[in-house]
């Protein structure tokens, strides 16, 4: 039993280094540049905090499953700040929150990129995580930006499409700690396009395997059991189920 490509981190976290062949990935093809569009680079305000959310449907219907992700980006067509965001972060979480909503942040995330001071360009701006990104197929995915800026400057929007419902939350201010402030304030039924570098792989730990007939077989319920001396031919098939049945 062989599979494409192996990661056995645990889902759901920020796994090692894998080389695994890469797809580009785009999520929304919106051309949305202007308000009500929600951009996590606010940056006529000194500070803020901004979650996406990404139903599992919505990831399934683009082929993402179980597997990494190795980078995102986001589509700046034109920079209007002149300094930056500091103290700039990128966060990721498998949840099972279906929407966004005005109140609480969902914490429980994942560091998976930060620069102590990320400068946009115009066009796509490639994040590339400092490790892969494990997602497990099944959940939503919860991705939060947020920066700590000292002085304001101006918005930097992206290019974003209407979803069917709240899929961007954001908060921001002056003179706050952006990263850690508790609540949103506004949610958008937008959401920024996306492009995640995806790699399907599987965790052979999250399978079981039976092996038949188990004739001559070192152990019929293991990935690759030994083949001992058996008379004759044999034809030997093997079923593999994940953890959830399927």
């Amino acid at each position: 039993v062989n599979f494409p490509c192996l990661n056995t981190s645990a889902p759901c976290t920020v796994g090692a280094a894998t080389a695994c062949p890469l797809t580009n990935v785009q999520i929304g093809t919106g051309t949305l540049t202007t308000f009500p569009n929600p951009t996590p680079f606010m940056g006529l305000w000194e500070d803020g905090r901004f979650q996406m959310l990404f139903r599992a449907s919505e990831l399934q219907a683009m082929n993402i499953n179980q597997g990494i992700l190795n980078s995102m980006a986001l589509n700046i067509p034109t920079v209007n700040s002149d300094n930056g965001y500091a103290s700039f972060s990128i966060k990721m979480k498998c949840t099972t929150t279906n929407s966004l909503v005005v109140g609480a942040f969902e914490g429980g995330t994942t560091v998976v990129y930060t620069n102590a001071l990320y400068n946009p360009v115009a066009g796509w701006n490639v994040f590339n995580f400092t490790g892969p990104y494990v997602y497990d197929g099944v959940s939503n995915l919860l991705v939060e930006i947020c920066y700590d800026n000292t002085e304001w400057s101006s918005d930097d929007n992206v290019e974003s499409t209407a979803t069917t419902f709240p899929a961007s939350a954001s908060y921001d201010q002056d003179g706050i700690a952006g990263c850690t402030t508790p609540s949103s304030e506004e949610v958008y039924n937008f959401r920024p396009n996306v492009r995640f570098d995806y790699s399907e792989s599987v965790n052979p730990n999250n399978y079981t395997y039976s092996w038949a007939p188990p004739t001559g077989l070192s152990n019929p319920n293991i990935k690759n059991p030994t083949l001992n001396a058996v008379v004759g031919s044999t034809t030997y098939t093997v079923t593999v189920t994940t953890l959830n049945g399927l």
